[in-house]
């Protein structure tokens, strides 16, 4: 409980950070007046919106499925892996990480024009056995790296790998 509750209290510090840095360029502008300060204040602003609003960005409310076209492949041969996401709003982080559920599991990166679904496809090379891969993980981030929030999400997929 007490993880969780300190987990919770990180969200909200990059955006008082936000808010912090766009007052601290606010009250500069004001005192010191004059083009170079408000230019500062002015070119922060839609970054610092956008970093606001991705603050905000519901990232739990994406809808995330995977497919992989077969069930059966030979070792050493890749497998393509195909994500789809459908967000709930078209606001844009700068950037969307897109993952696996180990390293090993590949993934992709994402930036995309105001739209709402999305695919990313990446290819794997497994050894042989059967794999079960259960996790995709998104990341989004902001412009300037000031907000950056990450989800796991529930997407099983069972593949079995043969022998060459």
């Amino acid at each position: 409980m007490n993880a969780k509750r300190m987990k919770k209290g990180r969200r909200w510090l990059p955006l008082v950070g936000l808010l912090l840095l766009t007052a601290i360029l606010f009250s500069y502008a004001m005192f010191q007046g004059g083009f170079v300060s408000w230019f500062l204040f002015y070119s922060f602003l839609p970054f610092g919106l956008h970093a606001f609003a991705v603050a905000l960005y519901p990232i739990r409310r994406v809808a995330v499925s995977r497919t992989v076209p077969a069930k059966r492949y030979h070792a050493g041969e890749p497998i393509p892996v195909t994500v789809r996401m459908e967000l709930p709003w078209a606001i844009p982080p700068a950037a969307l990480t897109v993952s696996g559920q180990e390293p090993r599991h590949g993934g992709a990166m994402a930036a995309w024009p105001f739209r709402r679904r999305l695919s990313c496809a990446w290819s794997l090379s497994l050894p042989r056995g059967r794999h079960q891969l259960d996790i995709v993980r998104l990341e989004a981030s902001d412009a300037l790296g000031f907000v950056n929030k990450a989800e796991s999400f529930s997407a099983p997929c069972t593949n079995k790998v043969k022998p060459p």
